[in-house]
Protein backbone atom coordinates (compact mmCIF):
# COMPACT_ATOMS: atom_id res chain seq x y z
CA UNK A 1 0.00 0.00 0.00
CA UNK A 2 3.19 2.51 -0.03
CA UNK A 3 4.36 1.65 -3.22
CA UNK A 4 0.99 0.75 -5.30
CA UNK A 5 -2.18 2.52 -5.38
CA UNK A 6 -5.07 0.00 -4.79
CA UNK A 7 -8.01 -0.57 -7.32
CA UNK A 8 -10.97 0.59 -5.93
CA UNK A 9 -12.21 -3.07 -5.76
CA UNK A 10 -9.82 -4.49 -3.88
CA UNK A 11 -9.97 -1.67 -1.10
CA UNK A 12 -13.82 -1.90 -1.25
CA UNK A 13 -13.43 -5.46 -1.02
CA UNK A 14 -11.68 -5.49 2.05
CA UNK A 15 -14.04 -2.98 3.86
CA UNK A 16 -16.94 -4.79 3.17
CA UNK A 17 -15.31 -7.91 4.50
CA UNK A 18 -14.40 -5.74 7.45
CA UNK A 19 -18.05 -4.10 7.98
CA UNK A 20 -19.74 -7.62 7.47
CA UNK A 21 -17.55 -9.05 10.39
CA UNK A 22 -18.16 -5.74 12.93
CA UNK A 23 -22.06 -5.91 12.41
CA UNK A 24 -22.67 -9.87 11.94
CA UNK A 25 -23.39 -12.33 14.11
CA UNK A 26 -22.62 -15.95 15.20
CA UNK A 27 -22.18 -18.77 12.43
CA UNK A 28 -23.80 -17.53 9.21
CA UNK A 29 -26.58 -15.20 9.73
CA UNK A 30 -26.09 -11.60 8.24
CA UNK A 31 -26.15 -8.80 11.15
CA UNK A 32 -27.77 -5.39 10.75
CA UNK A 33 -25.39 -2.55 9.24
CA UNK A 34 -26.98 0.32 11.18
CA UNK A 35 -24.71 3.02 9.58
CA UNK A 36 -22.60 4.03 6.84
CA UNK A 37 -18.87 2.92 6.88
CA UNK A 38 -18.00 6.65 6.98
CA UNK A 39 -19.11 7.33 10.43
CA UNK A 40 -17.28 3.83 11.81
CA UNK A 41 -13.99 5.81 10.28
CA UNK A 42 -14.30 8.93 11.86
CA UNK A 43 -12.29 9.88 14.55
CA UNK A 44 -13.80 8.65 18.24
CA UNK A 45 -13.56 12.06 19.42
CA UNK A 46 -16.15 12.70 16.48
CA UNK A 47 -19.06 9.98 16.92
CA UNK A 48 -16.85 7.39 15.21
CA UNK A 49 -14.53 4.52 16.25
CA UNK A 50 -11.66 4.92 14.35
CA UNK A 51 -11.99 2.17 11.62
CA UNK A 52 -9.57 2.86 8.85
CA UNK A 53 -10.98 3.92 5.19
CA UNK A 54 -8.47 1.88 3.19
CA UNK A 55 -8.46 4.41 0.33
CA UNK A 56 -7.27 7.20 2.14
CA UNK A 57 -5.10 5.04 4.51
CA UNK A 58 -2.82 4.11 1.11
CA UNK A 59 -2.74 7.40 -0.04
CA UNK A 60 -1.34 8.43 3.43
CA UNK A 61 1.26 5.73 2.83
CA UNK A 62 2.24 6.75 -0.64
CA UNK A 63 2.77 10.30 0.73
CA UNK A 64 5.12 8.91 3.27
CA UNK A 65 6.87 7.21 0.98
CA UNK A 66 7.12 10.77 -1.52
CA UNK A 67 8.12 12.14 1.47
CA UNK A 68 10.75 9.95 2.20
CA UNK A 69 12.38 10.14 -1.41
CA UNK A 70 12.21 14.02 -1.52
CA UNK A 71 14.23 14.37 2.09
CA UNK A 72 17.00 11.83 0.49
CA UNK A 73 17.91 13.99 -2.57
CA UNK A 74 21.12 11.53 -3.17
CA UNK A 75 19.66 8.20 -2.99
CA UNK A 76 19.50 6.24 -5.74
CA UNK A 77 15.47 6.02 -6.03
CA UNK A 78 15.24 10.10 -6.08
CA UNK A 79 17.96 9.86 -9.18
CA UNK A 80 15.99 7.58 -11.13
CA UNK A 81 12.51 9.05 -10.71
CA UNK A 82 14.07 12.28 -11.33
CA UNK A 83 15.28 11.29 -14.07
CA UNK A 84 12.51 9.64 -15.93
CA UNK A 85 9.94 11.46 -14.35
CA UNK A 86 10.73 14.77 -12.91
CA UNK A 87 13.65 16.19 -15.28
CA UNK A 88 14.43 19.85 -14.17
CA UNK A 89 11.09 20.45 -13.05
CA UNK A 90 9.81 20.70 -9.16
CA UNK A 91 8.37 17.79 -7.23
CA UNK A 92 4.99 19.68 -6.51
CA UNK A 93 4.65 20.69 -10.14
CA UNK A 94 5.09 17.26 -11.71
CA UNK A 95 2.22 15.59 -13.39
CA UNK A 96 2.07 11.69 -13.94
CA UNK A 97 3.24 12.21 -17.56
CA UNK A 98 3.29 10.13 -20.48
CA UNK A 99 3.39 6.27 -20.25
CA UNK A 100 3.44 6.62 -16.70
CA UNK A 101 4.47 2.80 -14.29
CA UNK A 102 1.86 1.85 -11.99
CA UNK A 103 4.21 2.93 -8.98
CA UNK A 104 4.99 6.56 -10.41
CA UNK A 105 0.84 7.02 -10.55
CA UNK A 106 0.67 6.06 -6.91
CA UNK A 107 3.65 8.26 -6.29
CA UNK A 108 1.94 11.33 -7.99
CA UNK A 109 -1.47 10.46 -6.24
CA UNK A 110 0.53 10.54 -2.54
CA UNK A 111 2.22 13.93 -3.79
CA UNK A 112 -1.37 15.48 -3.93
CA UNK A 113 -1.92 14.77 -0.62
CA UNK A 114 1.37 15.75 1.09
CA UNK A 115 1.62 19.06 -1.27
CA UNK A 116 -2.33 19.63 0.65
CA UNK A 117 -0.79 19.88 4.22
CA UNK A 118 3.14 21.84 3.15
CA UNK A 119 3.67 25.13 4.38
CA UNK A 120 6.88 26.64 3.95
CA UNK A 121 8.89 27.94 7.12
CA UNK A 122 10.88 31.48 5.86
CA UNK A 123 14.30 31.46 5.62
CA UNK A 124 16.55 32.87 2.88
CA UNK A 125 13.31 34.88 1.38
CA UNK A 126 13.31 37.29 4.88
CA UNK A 127 16.39 36.65 6.95
CA UNK A 128 15.22 36.53 10.42
CA UNK A 129 18.62 36.05 12.28
CA UNK A 130 22.34 35.26 11.12
CA UNK A 131 22.71 31.73 10.13
CA UNK A 132 19.53 30.65 8.97
CA UNK A 133 19.09 28.37 6.57
CA UNK A 134 16.76 28.94 3.33
CA UNK A 135 12.96 28.48 2.78
CA UNK A 136 11.98 24.80 3.81
CA UNK A 137 8.87 22.73 3.23
CA UNK A 138 7.05 21.21 6.47
CA UNK A 139 4.66 19.30 7.25
CA UNK A 140 2.11 21.73 8.67
CA UNK A 141 -0.03 19.00 11.18
CA UNK A 142 2.84 17.54 12.95
CA UNK A 143 4.51 19.88 15.60
CA UNK A 144 8.15 18.55 14.40
CA UNK A 145 7.24 19.62 11.02
CA UNK A 146 8.04 15.72 9.65
CA UNK A 147 5.00 13.84 8.02
CA UNK A 148 3.69 11.17 9.42
CA UNK A 149 1.14 8.68 8.41
CA UNK A 150 -1.10 9.28 11.06
CA UNK A 151 -1.42 12.85 10.93
CA UNK A 152 -1.53 12.63 6.92
CA UNK A 153 -4.47 10.16 7.50
CA UNK A 154 -6.28 12.18 9.35
CA UNK A 155 -5.70 15.35 7.07
CA UNK A 156 -7.08 13.22 3.85
CA UNK A 157 -9.97 12.14 6.03
CA UNK A 158 -10.60 15.75 6.65
CA UNK A 159 -10.41 17.02 3.11
CA UNK A 160 -12.81 13.98 1.75
CA UNK A 161 -15.34 15.21 4.29
CA UNK A 162 -15.25 18.73 2.80
CA UNK A 163 -15.65 17.29 -0.86
CA UNK A 164 -18.70 15.64 0.60
CA UNK A 165 -20.05 18.90 2.50
CA UNK A 166 -20.15 17.34 5.87
CA UNK A 167 -17.45 19.24 7.24
CA UNK A 168 -17.24 20.51 10.89
CA UNK A 169 -16.54 24.20 9.23
CA UNK A 170 -20.22 24.24 7.63
CA UNK A 171 -21.47 25.93 11.06
CA UNK A 172 -22.60 23.35 13.34
CA UNK A 173 -20.77 23.37 16.82
CA UNK A 174 -19.37 20.18 17.66
CA UNK A 175 -17.33 21.30 20.83
CA UNK A 176 -20.16 20.37 23.29
CA UNK A 177 -20.14 17.31 20.68
CA UNK A 178 -16.31 16.46 21.59
CA UNK A 179 -16.20 16.81 25.19
CA UNK A 180 -19.26 14.53 25.37
CA UNK A 181 -17.38 11.58 23.14
CA UNK A 182 -13.69 12.64 24.65
CA UNK A 183 -15.54 12.05 28.53
CA UNK A 184 -17.10 8.13 26.84
CA UNK A 185 -14.15 7.20 25.59
CA UNK A 186 -11.63 8.36 28.79
CA UNK A 187 -13.77 7.76 31.31
CA UNK A 188 -16.06 5.17 31.16
CA UNK A 189 -15.24 1.41 31.46
CA UNK A 190 -14.34 -0.99 28.23
CA UNK A 191 -16.68 -3.18 28.75
CA UNK A 192 -20.00 -0.53 28.28
CA UNK A 193 -18.03 2.18 25.65
CA UNK A 194 -19.33 0.06 22.46
CA UNK A 195 -22.59 -0.21 24.29
CA UNK A 196 -22.81 3.75 24.86
CA UNK A 197 -21.79 4.60 21.21
CA UNK A 198 -24.67 2.37 19.89
CA UNK A 199 -27.13 3.71 22.23
CA UNK A 200 -25.87 7.03 21.79
CA UNK A 201 -26.31 7.28 17.95
CA UNK A 202 -29.87 4.74 18.20
CA UNK A 203 -28.36 1.03 16.76
CA UNK A 204 -29.72 -0.91 19.77
CA UNK A 205 -32.06 -3.42 18.46
CA UNK A 206 -35.17 -2.02 20.28
CA UNK A 207 -38.78 -2.39 18.72
CA UNK A 208 -39.08 1.27 17.43
CA UNK A 209 -35.39 1.50 15.35
CA UNK A 210 -36.24 -2.45 14.20
CA UNK A 211 -39.97 -0.69 12.90
CA UNK A 212 -38.18 2.14 11.80
CA UNK A 213 -35.54 0.16 9.49
CA UNK A 214 -38.92 -1.82 8.31
CA UNK A 215 -38.20 -4.77 10.03
CA UNK A 216 -40.83 -5.29 12.21
CA UNK A 217 -44.25 -4.24 11.45
CA UNK A 218 -46.39 -2.13 13.73
CA UNK A 219 -49.13 -4.45 13.56
CA UNK A 220 -46.61 -7.34 14.79
CA UNK A 221 -45.30 -5.10 17.62
CA UNK A 222 -48.97 -4.49 19.33
CA UNK A 223 -49.28 -8.31 19.07
CA UNK A 224 -45.88 -8.93 21.06
CA UNK A 225 -47.22 -6.08 23.22
CA UNK A 226 -50.38 -8.18 24.06
CA UNK A 227 -48.26 -11.81 24.22
CA UNK A 228 -45.53 -9.67 26.83
CA UNK A 229 -49.01 -8.03 28.84
CA UNK A 230 -50.60 -11.78 29.04
CA UNK A 231 -47.27 -14.07 29.67
CA UNK A 232 -46.81 -11.40 32.70
CA UNK A 233 -50.43 -12.14 33.73
CA UNK A 234 -49.70 -16.07 32.80
CA UNK A 235 -46.96 -16.11 35.03
CA UNK A 236 -48.22 -14.60 37.95
CA UNK A 237 -51.01 -16.74 38.38
CA UNK A 238 -48.58 -20.15 38.16
CA UNK A 239 -46.53 -18.20 41.00
CA UNK A 240 -49.93 -18.34 42.82
CA UNK A 241 -50.91 -21.66 42.19
CA UNK A 242 -47.15 -23.33 43.14
CA UNK A 243 -48.08 -21.68 46.62
CA UNK A 244 -44.82 -18.95 45.88
CA UNK A 245 -45.98 -15.44 46.97
CA UNK A 246 -49.51 -16.55 47.02
CA UNK A 247 -52.85 -14.49 46.40
CA UNK A 248 -53.56 -15.12 50.45
CA UNK A 249 -49.95 -13.54 51.20
CA UNK A 250 -49.92 -11.27 48.17
CA UNK A 251 -53.43 -9.67 49.76
CA UNK A 252 -51.49 -8.50 53.10
CA UNK A 253 -48.31 -7.45 51.28
CA UNK A 254 -48.03 -3.81 50.04
CA UNK A 255 -47.15 -3.91 46.28
CA UNK A 256 -45.36 -1.15 44.83
CA UNK A 257 -45.79 0.11 41.27
CA UNK A 258 -42.97 1.85 39.29
CA UNK A 259 -44.34 3.55 36.43
CA UNK A 260 -42.24 6.27 33.74
CA UNK A 261 -42.99 7.65 29.92
CA UNK A 262 -41.17 9.35 27.65
CA UNK A 263 -40.88 10.57 24.12
CA UNK A 264 -39.06 11.58 21.35
CA UNK A 265 -40.69 14.27 19.07
CA UNK A 266 -38.19 13.75 16.20
CA UNK A 267 -39.24 10.66 15.40
CA UNK A 268 -42.96 11.21 16.26
CA UNK A 269 -43.01 8.36 18.34
CA UNK A 270 -43.58 7.65 22.12
CA UNK A 271 -42.93 4.55 25.11
CA UNK A 272 -44.56 3.60 28.48
CA UNK A 273 -43.28 1.05 31.30
CA UNK A 274 -44.81 0.23 34.45
CA UNK A 275 -42.96 -2.76 36.89
CA UNK A 276 -44.66 -4.22 39.83
CA UNK A 277 -42.55 -5.57 42.93
CA UNK A 278 -44.02 -7.18 46.20
CA UNK A 279 -43.01 -6.28 49.57
CA UNK A 280 -40.73 -9.26 49.03
CA UNK A 281 -38.96 -7.79 46.00
CA UNK A 282 -40.23 -9.96 43.98
CA UNK A 283 -41.37 -9.48 40.65
CA UNK A 284 -45.14 -9.79 40.47
CA UNK A 285 -45.52 -7.75 36.44
CA UNK A 286 -44.39 -5.93 34.11
CA UNK A 287 -45.27 -3.95 30.76
CA UNK A 288 -43.71 -1.67 28.40
CA UNK A 289 -44.93 -0.61 24.80
CA UNK A 290 -44.48 2.04 21.88
CA UNK A 291 -47.10 4.96 21.20
CA UNK A 292 -47.41 6.47 17.79
CA UNK A 293 -47.21 10.08 17.76
CA UNK A 294 -46.12 12.67 19.94
CA UNK A 295 -47.70 13.36 23.12
CA UNK A 296 -46.76 15.61 26.07
CA UNK A 297 -44.73 14.09 28.68
CA UNK A 298 -47.11 14.45 31.58
CA UNK A 299 -49.60 12.42 29.45
CA UNK A 300 -47.40 9.85 28.97
CA UNK A 301 -46.53 9.06 32.44
CA UNK A 302 -50.52 9.28 33.09
CA UNK A 303 -51.10 6.98 30.73
CA UNK A 304 -47.96 4.62 32.09
CA UNK A 305 -49.32 4.58 35.71
CA UNK A 306 -52.81 3.94 34.63
CA UNK A 307 -51.73 0.89 32.07
CA UNK A 308 -49.40 -0.28 35.78
CA UNK A 309 -52.58 -0.16 38.05
CA UNK A 310 -54.68 -2.16 35.72
CA UNK A 311 -51.57 -4.39 36.09
CA UNK A 312 -51.71 -4.66 39.37
CA UNK A 313 -55.39 -5.21 39.65
CA UNK A 314 -55.21 -8.59 37.26
CA UNK A 315 -51.95 -10.18 38.78
CA UNK A 316 -54.30 -9.45 42.24
CA UNK A 317 -52.75 -6.63 43.99
CA UNK A 318 -54.84 -5.06 46.63
CA UNK A 319 -52.36 -2.95 48.58
CA UNK A 320 -50.78 -0.38 46.15
CA UNK A 321 -47.78 1.59 46.61
CA UNK A 322 -47.32 4.07 43.84
CA UNK A 323 -43.85 5.65 43.04
CA UNK A 324 -42.79 7.92 39.42
CA UNK A 325 -40.74 10.94 38.84
CA UNK A 326 -44.03 12.69 37.42
CA UNK A 327 -44.91 15.10 40.58
CA UNK A 328 -47.63 16.48 38.39
CA UNK A 329 -49.12 13.06 37.99
CA UNK A 330 -48.33 11.91 41.69
CA UNK A 331 -49.80 15.21 43.03
CA UNK A 332 -53.10 14.66 40.75
CA UNK A 333 -53.86 11.21 42.48
CA UNK A 334 -54.95 12.91 45.42
CA UNK A 335 -56.72 15.89 44.62
CA UNK A 336 -60.61 16.17 44.58
CA UNK A 337 -62.76 18.07 42.48
CA UNK A 338 -62.98 18.12 38.77
CA UNK A 339 -59.61 18.02 37.34
CA UNK A 340 -59.26 20.15 34.28
CA UNK A 341 -56.16 19.88 33.61
CA UNK A 342 -55.02 18.26 30.04
CA UNK A 343 -54.50 14.83 32.03
CA UNK A 344 -58.05 14.88 33.76
CA UNK A 345 -59.57 12.50 31.50
CA UNK A 346 -56.51 9.91 32.70
CA UNK A 347 -56.40 10.86 36.21
CA UNK A 348 -59.90 9.91 36.18
CA UNK A 349 -59.66 6.87 35.06
CA UNK A 350 -56.82 6.46 37.57
CA UNK A 351 -58.51 7.74 40.48
CA UNK A 352 -61.41 5.44 39.59
CA UNK A 353 -58.97 2.18 39.77
CA UNK A 354 -57.77 3.99 43.18
CA UNK A 355 -60.94 3.43 44.58
CA UNK A 356 -60.43 -0.89 43.90
CA UNK A 357 -57.32 -0.72 46.10
CA UNK A 358 -56.80 -0.67 50.20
Amino acid sequence: MSVFKLPKGVWRGFQAKIAKFWWGKQGSKRGIHWCIWDLLCRNKKDEGLGFRDLEVFNQALLAKTVWRIVLCPDSMVNKVIRAKYVGNGDWATVGIGVKPSQVWRGLVWGKELLCAGIRWRIGSVVPLCDGSRGDVAVWHFNENGRYSVKSGYWFGMGLRRMEEGSSSGSGHDTSNSTNIWSLIWESVPNKVKLFLWRACHAFLPCAERLFKRKIRSHARMELERKNSLRGSVREREEVCENGEDGKNNLSEQVATLFFDGACDSTVGMAGLGAIIMSGSGNQLGALAFPLTGVLKPHIIEALALWYGMKLSKQVGVSKLSIVGDAVNVIHAIDQSGLDLNDIGGVMDAVCSLKSEFE
